[in-house]
Order: C-alpha cells, then structure tokens, then sequence
C-alpha cells in the first residue's frame, strides 16, 4: 500500500529527467538571448549615459537588491558583463558544469534587472523566478556535457521526486491559480469582455484581424478564464495521468503561443512554455527517443567530440542529488512563496513582517494580476522638439509633432522590447515613474546633438502621454487626450 502511494506520487509529483534536460536548454536558449538583446540597448538603459543613471536606480532599489552591474557606469563593462552573461548561458544551455553557471545566470540576471527596472514586465519576472527554482533541480542529469563526461554518476531512475519538483509546481500553479482568483472578481473576465480590451492596448497585425469578431473574442476569453482554472488541475489528474498530464501541458503552450503572437509580453509565454515541458511524462520522452533514435545517435557522437574536449577543462557530477537540509529549505521556501501570493491576494492574511525581507532578498517576491483587470486606455507618447533653425520634429515617431491626435507607430529605435517596456511604464505607472520622462528627455536631447550640429541641435523639448479610452465594440474611439510629463528649453 506504501510502496503503491509512493508511486503514485512520484508519477503526480516527479520529473522524468528527459522533460528536466529539455527545460534547461530552453532556459539557456532565453538568457541567451537575453544578454545579445540587452547588448543592443546598453548604452539607452544600462550606462551612466543613458536614460536611468546609477543614482536614479540606487534610489529606486530596495535595501535587499544586489547588482554588479551598479559597479560602474561605462557601456564597455556593461557589455563586458553582458557577454559574461552570454557564455554562462551558453554553458547552461549544453549542460557543462551546470550548477555553477545556473548560479553565475541568476547572479547575472538578477544584477542587470536591478540596474534599471524600467526596463522590465512580467516575462523578466518570471524568467527570474523560474531560473531560481532551477537552481535546486539535476538539470545536468540529461542531456548535457557533464552526463557524457561523467556517464557512471547518472541517476538511475529516470524520475526525480524531490521537494524541488514539488517547489517548481508550486511556483507554476501559484501564477496560474492567484491570476484565476484575481480575475474572478474582475467583470471584464467572468463577461467575456476582456481579451477585447487587452487586444485593443496592442498594434499587431493580427489583433485588427481578432477585433472584428468580438464574438469570438468573448469565447477566448472565457476559455483562457476557465483553463487557468482546470488546466494546473489536469497536470496532476491521478486517473488517466499521463494522456491527462499531455493534454493540459500542449494547451498550456498552445495559449502562451497565442499570447506571445497576439500580445508584447517579453520572455512570459516562452518561460512559461519552457516550463511546461517539465510536466511532460516519460512516456511522451519514450516514444519521442524511439521515433529519432537514429538522429539522436549521430547527436550524441557529434555530442561526446564536443564534451570531451570541454571535458578536459572539469564537469561536474551528472547525478547530483540534493541533501536533506537542502530539500527542507527548498520546501521550506515553497510554502514562504505561497503564503506571500495568499497575502498578495487576501487582505486579511498579513504576511509575517519578521519574515518578508526574504522574498526581496532572494527576489522570490511576486504579484500575479496579468490583466486582472485589464486596461481601458491605450497610451502612445509625442516628444516635440523644436531646432535652432526653427523646424520641429516629433523624436518618437521622427514625424509631424501637429499630428499626435492619430496613434502612430513610434519610430524603429523605440519598437525593441526594452523600449517598449520603458515607455509603456512611464505611460501607465505615471504616478511611480512619471518622473523619469526628465531623464528621457535629456537623453534624447544628448543623443540628438552628438549626431546634429550648427541650426539642426535641439533648443527645446517636451515630453507628452497622450491616452484615449477604448471604446466598446462598434462605437467610435473617444478624442485623444494629452498629458505634458516634461520640458527642457534653452536659452
């Protein structure tokens, strides 16, 4: 009876080792492209020169934040630890001394997201959070160089039940069931009308294909209300768990897959898509090894020339299990995490104040409302400046400043995710980042004029919000109105 509870719970809670390698390649995968993309804007976000100079972000981080990256304010060490962050996610990504880079990522990650949090969504949150949990997890097990350097320490059971696994479902089914109980008190949600307004914030193409059938609309939205709810319970079905168990986690990427192409989340429906693949059952591995069994054969001897020679530089024990301590912290954290999402979400639970500097400091701290409710305005921005010879330009469209009236695709430079996210938080956290549009402008400003000389540098600029309400369906959109954030003129 024992033995059969024991089973059972290890096929509910455990992780096939397969489902673990393939999460962690995929991990490695986003942090990799992580660094290149942050390589990209580090000199708009990361240096002293930029839009979030070190004593800004000093006075925004809390006692607890930590960061590297606040060392010096030089795009050239910026890009030197963002290049460090690339080898770790390389190394992470093919499996070589797997726990330590897995730490030297989340080190990593977490300095820069310190740096300037601006910067950041939900999607960097949870990759933070994700590669957190990870740390306690064989990813090396698998797949990697150090099972091929070390073939007699792998784990014998291909299943690891451990109060890890057991942590990454918590964390998992915590965003999905505190998101659902928020959204059940949000009307948009429980009526059908919320993907509407959440598409409506958006300028894909396929969003003005979706918003003419409001009434297909009002069917997404009810089936990603109700799948938030039953899916995580699908994943541990204990009849019928392994078709159970495939189904839920398909659906699961399959909306992510649909976000991702209908809404600007960063890295959230890739993580999360990613962590699905841990609730993959052996079974699916099986059949998936029996079906390439011949490509994977000429992987794995291309695989071991590679980890031999990576080989001769150290690995690290492909078995690794973690120690009894570790697993009673592990759950332990567990348990702090879900506790701080109850008191997130019930104000009459008041979280232990003795204990709440731990979620800060290990930036376990989280919120889950995602679009609970969603927002009823749309927000595009107009920065005017007016030259020395007279002419005016808008800086954000690099068009007409007379025509901010119409919502407007903003110029290439501000279509990359870190500037989207910069300006979509500037427009809707007015009252926290407000402020910050001082900084914007004075950047804009500096970079204009080390590219503009004589009549054509700037004199004056000025920094608008400008937001318009979301009409309902059928009815015309309201008169845009605009919000002054900024100006800097000179004599």
């Amino acid at each position: 009876m024992i033995n059969r509870l024991s089973r059972k719970l290890e096929e509910i809670f455990g992780m096939d080792l397969r489902a673990i390698a393939a999460f962690r390649v995929a991990l490695g995968a986003i942090l990799l492209y992580d660094a290149f993309s942050r390589l990209v804007t580090a000199g708009d976000f990361l240096s002293d020169s930029g839009t979030l100079h070190r004593s800004l972000a000093a006075v925004m981080s809390n006692p607890w934040n930590f960061s590297l990256h606040m060392m010096a304010g030089s795009v050239f060490l910026q890009g030197a630890f963002l290049i460090l962050s690339a080898a770790a996610a390389f190394f992470l990504l093919i499996g070589w001394r797997t726990r330590l880079v897995a730490l030297v990522c989340w080190v990593l990650l977490v300095s820069v997201q310190v740096r300037n949090p601006l910067i950041l969504n939900g999607g960097d949150y949870t990759l933070r959070l994700f590669l957190f949990w990870s740390l306690f997890l064989p990813l090396g097990a698998r797949g990697s160089v150090d099972a091929i350097c070390r073939p007699q320490e792998k784990a014998r059971s291909p299943i690891v039940f451990s109060a890890a696994t057991v942590a990454m479902m918590v964390q998992l089914v915590s965003i999905y069931a505190f998101t659902f109980y928020l959204k059940s008190k949000t009307p948009e949600w429980v009526d059908g009308a919320a993907i509407y307004y959440v598409l409506n914030q958006e300028t894909l193409p396929l969003n003005v294909v979706l918003l003419s059938h409001p009434a297909l609309l009002s069917r997404l939205t009810h089936a990603v209300y109700y799948f938030e709810f039953w899916g995580p319970a699908l994943l541990f079905f204990p009849v019928f768990a392994v078709p159970m168990r495939t189904f839920a986690v398909l659906g699961f990427i399959l909306m992510q897959a649909g976000f991702g192409v209908c809404i600007r989340l960063g890295f959230f429906p890739w993580t999360m898509s990613a962590v699905m693949l841990l609730f993959l059952p052996s079974p699916f591995w099986d059949r998936l090894e029996e079906a390439g069994r011949g490509k994977l054969n000429q992987a794995a001897a291309f695989g071991r020339r590679g980890a031999a020679w990576l080989g001769r530089f150290g690995s690290e024990a492909a078995g690794w299990r973690p120690t009894r301590l570790s697993g009673i912290a592990v759950a332990a954290l567990a348990v702090y995490v879900f506790f701080w999402n109850v008191a997130a979400v019930v104000p009459v639970f008041c979280f232990p104040t003795r204990i709440s500097w731990l979620g800060p400091l290990l930036h376990v701290d989280q919120w889950w409302s995602m679009y609970a409710p969603p927002g009823k305005q749309v927000y595009w921005f107009s920065i005017p400046a007016e030259l020395d010879d007279g002419s005016r330009i808008d800086l954000y469209t690099m068009d007409d400043p007379e025509e901010w009236k119409t919502r407007r695709l903003p110029h290439p430079r501000f279509m990359n995710r870190h500037w989207i996210c910069y300006m979509n938080n500037i427009a809707v956290y007015q009252g926290v980042y407000g402020s910050h549009s001082g900084s914007l402008a004075a950047y804009l400003v500096r970079d204009w004029n080390k590219h503009h000389t004589g009549k054509r540098r700037i004199r004056k600029i000025e920094v608008y919000v400008i937001s318009r309400a979301i009409p309902l369906p059928g009815q015309p959109h309201p008169e845009a109105l605009r919000q002054i954030l900024w100006t800097l003129e000179w004599p």
